[in-house]
Formats: C-alpha cells, structure tokens, sequence
C-alpha cells in the first residue's frame, strides 16, 4: 500500500510544478488571486482525488470479514485522511525542488520510495539495535518521533499496525 501511495503522489506534484513552470500563478496574482488561497483551493482539490479511492479502498476491504477491522473502521478512516493530507502537504513542499513538470512527476515517487519507506526502514533497524545495547532508550526514542514528523509513510503503516 506504501508502494502505491509513492508512485500515485506524482499526481499531486503536477498542478504545483506545471503552474510555476508555465509561469500561470503569475497572471493568477495579476488578476487578484491571492497565493493563499490558490494554495487551499488545490489543497482542498487533491484531498478530494485522494477521498475517493481511498473510501473505495476502505469499502472493498469490507466484504472480505476481516474481523479486527471492524471495531476500528472509523480509526483506519481517520489515520487513512490524516495520511492523505500530510502526504499532500509534503509534495507541494517538495514541488519547490523541481523545474518541470514532466520531472517532478516521474521523480517523486522515487523519492518517497526511498526517503518515505527504505529510509525509515533503515533507520528503525538501526535505532531499535541501539535500543537494546543502551541505559536510556528513551533519548532515541524522542529524536526518532521528532524526524518522524515529516515522514508520513512510517506513522500511516504504524498507525494500521496499531489498529489490527
């Protein structure tokens, strides 16, 4: 599921990258429009592309009588939004580091397959080996939540770990 919500982000990066690159939010400020809310409008667009196959998700998972899912319905719809948005938020951030469109869009999945999953991965591994070999584990623990705040990928499968 992590996989296809990095490959499927690009989506999100095209608007951003395509207006600046063909110079729109210009003529967009020119005849008014303040950045706030071109920025909430395309925010509010995106969530609502990403609603939608995520409730269809979420509605396919139903027949399949997974029992421990269904006490936790509305958390798994909770943590599913909350992903959303901040994985939203996170690529119009990152649509600041590309020039074209056409490479935001085939580079940002890689990206997030890389620095939203192997990296977490990684560093969890090596965290959780050196939990075990240190007197106040707690220290590490309070760095890692703190890095972990621009990283959507690892609380989402965290958060679903949790629910089931």
């Amino acid at each position: 599921m992590l996989f296809a919500f990095s490959v499927c982000s690009g989506l999100f990066i095209l608007t951003p990258v395509s207006d600046r690159e063909h110079k729109l939010r210009y003529l967009l400020t020119f005849v008014g429009m303040k950045p706030s809310a071109y920025y909430f409008g395309n925010l509010m667009c995106d969530f609502m592309l990403f609603i939608i196959p995520t409730l269809l998700f979420i509605a396919l998972l139903y027949p399949l009588n997974l029992t421990f899912l269904y006490r936790g319905w509305f958390p798994l719809l909770g943590i599913m939004l909350s992903f959303g948005f901040s994985l939203i938020t996170l690529t119009y951030l990152a649509s600041f580091f590309f020039k074209t469109s056409n490479y935001a869009f085939n580079k940002i999945g890689i990206w997030y397959m890389i620095l939203g999953i192997a990296l977490p991965a990684v560093i969890t591994l090596l965290i959780s080996l050196a939990l075990l070999a240190s007197r106040h584990p707690e220290d590490y623990l309070i760095v890692w939540m703190y890095i972990l705040l621009i990283d959507p990928f690892l609380p989402l499968s965290i958060g679903i770990i949790q629910i089931v």
